[in-house]
C-alpha cells in the first residue's frame, strides 16, 4: 500500500500533464481508458444527461450500496472496502458533466452512506461531504431554472442532515443566492429548520439568509408593481 501511494502521481501532476495535451490527444486517451471494463461504466455515467428525478437517482445509488454492502451494520473488517467504494463514487460524481445529474448523484451518494451504521462513519460522511462541496455548489449555480432546486428542497425535507450539517448549510446559502422562483418555499424550509433542528452555530447564518430572502422578495414585489404600472 505504501509503495502504491508513493509511486502514484498526484492529482495536481496529472492535471498539469493533461493540460499539455491537444483535444484529439485527450479524446484518444479517454477512448483508450473506456476500453477498460471497470472504467467504462464510470466514464459513461459522467456524460449521463437522462432526465431522472432525485427519487430515481437516490434509489439507484442506494441499490448500488446494498448490492455491495447488504448489511447496514458495518464493522472494522468491511470499513476499508466501504471507504474505497465511497471514494470511487465520489470520483464518479466529480467528473459528471451535466450539472443536474452531478447535483443529484452527489446528494444521492451522501444519502446512500447515511443508511449505514458504524462509529467512524460520521467522520467519513463529513470528509465525503467536503469532497463533494465544489461539485454540488457548481451544479446548483449552473442549473438553468429553479425546478431542480425546488426538487432538492423536497429531498432535504425528508432526510436527516446531522452528519453533513456544514454541507447542508452551504447548500441553503447557495439556494438563497441563486433561487428566484419558490423563495417562499425556501423561506418556509429555513424557518422550520430553525425551529426544530438548527444549533447555535447555524442560527446566526440562517437568520441572515432569511433577511436576504426577505430583501429579494421585496425587490421582486416592487419590480412586479412597477411592471404593472408601466403596462397600464
Amino acid at each position: 500500500m505504501l509503495r502504491e501511494k508513493v509511486a502514484a502521481p498526484s492529482n495536481r501532476n496529472v492535471r498539469q500533464q493533461l493540460q499539455k495535451l491537444k483535444k484529439q490527444q485527450l479524446v484518444n486517451l479517454l477512448v483508450g481508458l473506456a476500453n477498460d471494463p471497470e472504467l467504462y461504466p464510470r466514464i459513461a455515467r459522467s456524460f449521463d444527461t437522462s432526465q431522472k428525478s432525485f427519487t430515481q437517482v437516490i434509489k439507484e445509488m442506494r441499490r448500488r450500496f446494498s448490492d455491495k454492502f447488504p448489511v447496514f451494520e458495518l464493522d472494522y473488517t468491511s470499513l476499508a472496502s466501504f471507504q474505497s467504494f465511497v471514494d470511487a463514487r465520489v470520483s464518479d460524481v466529480l467528473i459528471v458533466q451535466d450539472a443536474e445529474m452531478r447535483l443529484k448523484q452527489g446528494i444521492a451518494l451522501i444519502l446512500g452512506m447515511s443508511n449505514y451504521d458504524f462509529e467512524d462513519l460520521s467522520e467519513m460522511s463529513l470528509e465525503t461531504a467536503n469532497d463533494l462541496d465544489p461539485a454540488i455548489f457548481s451544479a446548483i449555480d449552473a442549473l438553468p431554472n429553479d425546478s431542480v432546486r425546488l426538487e432538492l428542497l423536497d429531498v432535504l425535507k425528508s432526510v436527516d442532515t446531522w452528519n453533513w450539517a456544514d454541507l447542508h448549510l452551504e447548500i441553503l446559502k447557495s439556494l438563497t443566492f441563486e433561487m428566484k422562483d419558490g423563495l417562499d418555499v425556501l423561506r418556509t424550509y429555513i424557518e422550520t429548520y430553525l425551529e426544530t433542528e438548527a444549533d447555535d452555530h447555524e442560527v446566526e447564518v440562517l437568520d441572515a439568509l432569511l433577511r436576504i430572502i426577505e430583501k429579494k422578495e421585496i425587490h421582486d414585489e416592487r419590480f412586479t408593481i412597477k411592471g404593472i404600472v408601466l403596462c397600464r
